[in-house]
């Protein structure tokens, strides 16, 4: 039997990004992430789990916070 994987690339750099509007960011960990002034405006944050990020100044309007867990965030 011959199999095949997809090659999955990852690109991270020092840019912040300014808007996650509209994302599916459904059970993401975003543990101890730096989001400051990010857009989530309609954002699915459903089990995300965000504790000790910084939300200083994030639009949140109509975000989907259902189960998320912002603990001293």
């Amino acid at each position: 039997m011959i199999s095949s994987a997809q090659v999955l690339t990852e690109t991270v750099t020092s840019t912040p990004c300014e808007s996650l509007a509209g994302c599916n960011l459904n059970k993401l960990n975003l543990t101890k992430a730096e989001l400051t002034g990010a857009s989530l405006t309609g954002s699915n944050l459903n089990g995300v789990t965000a504790i000790h990020a910084t939300f200083v100044n994030v639009n949140l309007s109509m975000a989907n916070l259902n189960g998320a867990d912002l603990t001293v965030a």
